[in-house]
């Protein structure tokens, strides 16, 4: 099955906004499938030596599609904020 079974939000009560409405956000907003997520993150090229050398998560570096918060603002507007 192509769409994810499950999409959960725990803020943790810090968010501002309800966890259900973020769920719904992000469901709207992107793409899940696992085809829109490799191409979304262009997964098939060779980045791999340069993640596993730094890690996963904070470069400041092009090339981690991960990173960027391009859709923060579509986001917002899906869960009314």
């Amino acid at each position: 099955r192509a769409e994810p079974v499950s999409v959960r939000v725990d803020t943790f009560a810090t968010g501002r906004a309800d966890d259900a409405a973020i769920e719904r956000g992000v469901r709207e907003v992107f793409g899940l499938t696992p085809q829109e997520i490799i191409a979304h993150f262009d997964l098939r090229r060779p980045i791999y030596e340069n993640t596993a050398r730094g890690g996963h998560f904070g470069h400041e570096a092009p090339g981690f599609p991960w990173e960027s918060t391009d859709r923060a603002e579509a986001l917002a507007a899906a869960v009314g904020r």
